[in-house]
C-alpha cells in the first residue's frame, strides 16, 4: 500500500508537466507511473539474473533494501524522462513561436 504513494507523486508531476505544455495529460500521467513500475520490474530481472549467473544469492536476503534500491532507480528514470520531455517540448515550443519574418544572420 505504501508503494502507492510514490506512483500517485509521479502521476501527478507527470500531469502538471502535460498540462503546461497542453499535452494529453492523463496519457503522460500514465506514462510516468509506468515508467516507475516497469524499471522497478527491470531493477528486479537484471538484479536476480546478476545474482544467479555469479552464485551470490546471499545478498538477496533482505528484500527491504533490495526494494529501496529499486525505488530509487525507478525514481531516477521517472526524472530523466521527465527532463527529457521538459527539454523537447521547451524547444518545440520556442520554435513554435519564433517569427518567421526575422532573417538570422
Amino acid at each position: 500500500m505504501l508503494g502507492l504513494i510514490p506512483l500517485i507523486f509521479i502521476g501527478r508531476w507527470y500531469y502538471q508537466l502535460a498540462h503546461e505544455y497542453n499535452k494529453n495529460r492523463w496519457g503522460f500521467a500514465i506514462l510516468g507511473v509506468g515508467i516507475a513500475i516497469v524499471s522497478q520490474v527491470l531493477f528486479g530481472f537484471v538484479t536476480g539474473f546478476i545474482a544467479a549467473a555469479t552464485g551470490n544469492l546471499q545478498w538477496l536476503d533482505n528484500p527491504i533494501i533490495i526494494s529501496l534500491i529499486a525505488l530509487g532507480f525507478a525514481v531516477i528514470c521517472v526524472v530523466i524522462v521527465h527532463n527529457l520531455l521538459r527539454k523537447f517540448w521547451k524547444k518545440a515550443l520556442d520554435i513554435e513561436n519564433t517569427n518567421p519574418n526575422l532573417l538570422d544572420m
